[in-house]
């Protein structure tokens, strides 16, 4: 085993760090060095804390071997398992997670605000065999892009549609977007 990604915020009161096995699945310790209390996250990577010490913004990645199974059946990426975004709370150590990662931006200051992508649903396939005939076509329509924009502290979320760049200032009390028009 090794350790990987070790952080020590300023004020000191948090620890950061990942376990990676030689093979397999790592998992991202947050440990508060004041109270002795851990927080685990399986499979956690890339975790960024917030500047008032309270939130984690991390990457939960998939099982290694669904990943490992997938890559053997040589699947397409859109077929591969997806990643999830976890915002860890540190003083109740609940984790939620935003399933279907795709990407994620956060100021360099981590204050209130995350933005991020997920990929969005796959529509069903046509029915086939004798419903097939009497089922219509449906229109292929591209899925619309969504960018949510999370207020860490307070849990809440806003949506903006069509979303083709994001990005933060260094401070978080700004984002700029460019939004595509609808096709």
């Amino acid at each position: 085993k090794s350790l990987r990604g070790i952080s020590i915020p300023q004020n000191g009161d948090i620890l950061m760090y990942t376990v990676s096995p030689g093979e397999g699945d790592a998992t991202l310790v947050i440990e508060n060095i004041r109270n002795n209390s851990k927080i685990e996250v399986p499979r956690g990577t890339r975790a960024q804390l917030s500047q008032d010490g309270k939130k984690v913004v991390a990457v939960i990645k998939p099982l290694f071997s669904q990943t490992r199974d997938a890559k053997i059946k040589k699947a397409k990426k859109d077929d591969m398992p997806k990643d999830t975004l976890a915002i860890v709370d540190i003083a109740t150590g609940k984790i939620e997670k935003f399933a279907n990662y795709k990407s994620h931006n956060t100021p360099d200051k981590l204050s209130s605000y995350v933005a991020f992508e997920l990929t969005p649903a796959k529509e069903k396939p046509a029915p086939k065999g004798k419903d097939a005939k009497d089922a219509k076509k449906p229109e292929k329509k591209a899925p619309v892009k969504e960018l949510y924009v999370m207020n860490i502290a307070t849990g809440a979320i806003d949506t903006i549609k069509n979303v083709a760049s994001y990005k933060f200032n260094k401070e978080g009390d700004l984002m700029a977007y460019v939004v595509e028009p609808e096709k």
